[in-house]
């Protein structure tokens, strides 16, 4: 009898597993009308636990004009202690947000590790780079170095992935936030910008564009241009175990369009 029910016990149980064990994340750019005790509803619709806390993220219509930053008081900081931890919301990365000096830097580090925050993304100066290899690892933080498409080009060239393997070579704490939905808008291959980075990837802002144009929009995952699965195969190969942080720009409250980008990392 024991031999019998084996077989059947496992494939019950290969049945009930997850198809994915991906780590998911949705930055909270996507739906940036909502404060974050709103937003944390939304969250469960789409069923993610986790967020990319973008550096404009409202806090609460209780609290006008306050941000999700490390100039919230201690009574608007515990407020959003409880938030988080009464609905089981993990911030995964913070940002974009940016420094200027060193104790900026020393600020930004602080907060994120109050919130048990991992990973912090900027497109700071290269000046500002040995000030967080300095000490984000004093607060057990990573710095990650973010892109924009091409057009970004005034403030900085991030968009391209060889400088920014070039500019984070030298250091061991610094590492990049690729955001393939700028690199499509920018003529470049998803593939070929993660490859370069290998092994130095904090944080990836995951998007699939509908065509590959500056003025192109985000779709669900597997409908656009990007082969997201061959993508997805090749940070698989990679090794790459850090999280998909979902960012559906430019449509407004786009719950369907995220549950869908949701499932699809899950299937896949």
């Amino acid at each position: 009898m024991k031999k019998l029910l084996f077989p059947f016990i496992s494939a019950l149980a290969f049945c009930v597993l997850p198809l994915s064990a991906r780590n998911i994340a949705v930055q909270t750019y996507t739906f940036s009308e909502l404060p974050l005790d709103e937003l944390i509803p939304v969250l469960k619709q789409v069923g993610v636990d986790c967020i990319g806390a973008s550096g404009g993220l409202k806090l609460s219509k209780k609290y006008p004009d306050v941000r999700f930053n490390p100039q919230m008081t201690d009574e608007q900081k515990a407020y959003a202690h409880k938030l988080l931890n009464d609905a089981k919301i993990k911030v995964i990365s913070y940002g974009v947000v940016y420094s200027k000096n060193k104790e900026e830097v020393e600020r930004l580090c602080k907060f994120a590790e109050e919130f048990g925050c991992p990973v912090i993304i900027t497109e700071d100066k290269p000046e500002q780079f040995p000030f967080w290899e300095e000490i984000a690892p004093q607060h057990n933080v990573k710095m990650a170095l973010h892109n924009h498409a091409y057009n970004n080009y005034k403030s900085n060239a991030y968009f391209y992935p060889r400088l920014v393997e070039m500019l984070i070579r030298p250091y061991k704490n610094i590492y990049a936030c690729a955001d393939n939905g700028h690199w499509i808008r920018s003529g470049l291959d998803t593939i070929e910008g993660h490859n370069i980075l290998k092994g130095r990837l904090a944080a990836i802002h995951f998007k699939d564009m509908n065509k590959a144009a500056l003025d192109a929009r985000c779709v669900p995952f597997g409908t656009g241009v990007a082969d997201m699965k061959k993508v997805l195969e090749n940070l698989d190969s990679q090794g790459y175990d850090g999280y998909f942080v979902i960012e559906y720009e430019g449509t407004r409250n786009p719950v369907k369009e995220v549950k869908k980008c949701v499932e699809f990392l899950r299937k896949n």
